[in-house]
């Protein structure tokens, strides 16, 4: 009997029944799906796993029971922290940055452009400096 499978009464091949995606078992001898424990927050577990060792890597979160890491959400940045529980663990983007679903680290506003608010997600969202933008915003790439 393998680690991470079980095998109900019989099976002819001790990998024929997987844990699924989420779960995992590090019982030998399993003999049905209940063997098979969801995977705890921050790690995750793409079936057939033998423990929850795979730690949700940055810029992801992983929740509970989950199979492939979850990018951090658009207008937030992953960057460094690893085993995130919930896409809240993602660091919003500050002003003068933008930051695309699963960035590691928030990307600056090209030259020419500048960008106010917080929690932007795309280039397209920096602004054209002019020269009132010049002489009264504080968040500036121009």
């Amino acid at each position: 009997m393998t680690k991470g499978y079980y095998c109900p009464a019989g099976t002819g091949n001790a990998r024929e029944f997987a844990c699924p995606g989420g779960y995992y078992s590090s019982a030998t001898g399993a003999v049905d799906i209940s063997t098979c424990t969801i995977c705890p927050p921050g790690t995750f577990c793409q079936g057939g796993n033998s423990d929850y060792s795979n730690v949700c890597p940055a810029p992801y979160y992983c929740p509970n029971g989950t199979t492939d890491p979850l990018p951090c959400p658009g207008g937030t940045h992953g960057k460094g922290q690893v085993g995130k529980t919930n896409y809240t663990e993602c660091s919003v983007c500050p002003a003068g940055y933008y930051c695309k679903p699963g960035s590691a680290t928030p990307t600056p506003c090209p030259e020419g452009t500048y960008n106010p608010v917080e929690g932007r997600s795309d280039v397209w969202q920096c602004v054209l400096c002019d020269v009132r933008n010049v002489l009264f915003s504080d968040v500036l790439t121009c």
